[in-house]
């Protein structure tokens, strides 16, 4: 988008610059000016429309969100928080777990052939202890890193999901917490 918004607004300049300029050194002038400001231009028009787009933002329903085509959220989901950078977002939200559940099989239906294998690691409850409390560990570091400087807390409740959007590795890992209806979601565009 903002090249986009550059370009239209460097052609715009180019155009009244070349009628309004007497003579051919002149216009050469204005092509070579238009090209050395480009980046420049384009580096802060970038800048200026991140400052909207990226971030982090609070909703009270998913239907108070703005839609973009990137961010996958449940319509049911309440007391957002997302965070919005150019790689993907993290949200998160209040939610019962039979709709979350409900919303997690929908989203693995768009894309079948990616989400055959998904045992949504129901294994590692029926695991002896001791595998039990590495998953643990790995999932709690998991977390961490998923959620940088949010401040939200892994706990050893939570159950994980995961959603294959494309075959490229892209997708979302959803953690929920059933007794608090608390989940929270990792994407990652692609």
């Amino acid at each position: 988008m903002p090249f986009l918004i550059t370009c239209i607004v460097m052609i715009f300049f180019l155009i009244i610059g070349l009628v309004r300029s007497n003579g051919e050194k002149a216009k050469v002038v204005v092509v070579c000016s238009s090209l050395i400001l480009f980046i420049p231009s384009c580096t802060a028009v970038m800048f200026t429309v991140d400052q909207f787009r990226y971030g982090r933002f609070e909703y009270a329903s998913s239907l108070e969100m703005p839609e973009d085509g990137y961010i996958e959220l449940p319509p049911t989901a309440q007391n957002i928080t997302l965070y919005r950078n150019g790689a993907g977002h993290w949200a998160k939200f209040s939610i019962e777990a039979s709709a979350l559940m409900e919303w997690i099989e929908q989203m693995r239906a768009l894309r079948p052939g990616l989400n055959t294998d998904v045992d949504d690691d129901e294994w590692v409850s029926n695991a002896i202890p001791q595998i039990q409390a590495e998953m643990g560990k790995l999932y709690a570091e998991e977390f961490a890193n998923r959620f940088p400087e949010t401040g939200w807390q892994y706990k050893p409740s939570m159950k994980r999901y995961y959603v294959s959007r494309s075959a490229r590795g892209g997708g979302f890992r959803v953690w929920h917490t059933s007794k608090s209806g608390t989940a929270f979601l990792n994407a990652s565009y692609w």
